[in-house]
């Protein structure tokens, strides 16, 4: 069994909705991740993750697969959602740490940086016994 079947068939067992698509696909989509079961012509069957935090998505790599295996889905959602704000709050703090931005250039970067703070917040408050994990 691969990883990215394991994956799939614990999101079925725990009731996440399955979307059946026409050309023989099932997906499950959840906070940032696809997870796909693809029926081929021949009988065989393919599975794949995404992380659709981009405008591309991107397949998992082994090493966030084994996160989502091992923290389960909703965790490993909520640190890679973490990873990315804290990349969002590191970007616009570039952009205050330049001295010839506009003044309403500022104001946008304090606010979405503390939009995302609180967001960070958030999810720490919610792991607070996972809270190494979100570094």
């Amino acid at each position: 069994m691969t990883k990215q079947q394991q994956i799939f068939e614990r999101c079925v067992e725990v009731d996440m909705p399955v979307h059946n698509f026409k050309n023989n696909t099932r997906c499950i989509f959840y906070k940032g991740f696809k997870f796909e079961e693809d029926t081929k012509d021949d009988g065989s069957i393919e599975y794949y993750c995404y992380n659709t935090r981009n405008i591309k998505y991107k397949e998992l790599t082994n090493e966030e697969m084994d996160m989502v295996i091992n923290y389960g889905v909703v965790l490993a959602s909520n640190i890679f959602s973490f990873k990315s704000y804290r990349k969002t709050i590191d970007r616009f703090s570039l952009v205050l740490s330049n001295g010839k931005v506009a003044q309403k250039s500022i104001d946008t970067a304090n606010k979405s940086i503390s939009h995302y703070k609180k967001m960070c917040d958030n999810i720490l408050n919610i792991h607070k016994k996972h809270q190494e994990l979100f570094v």
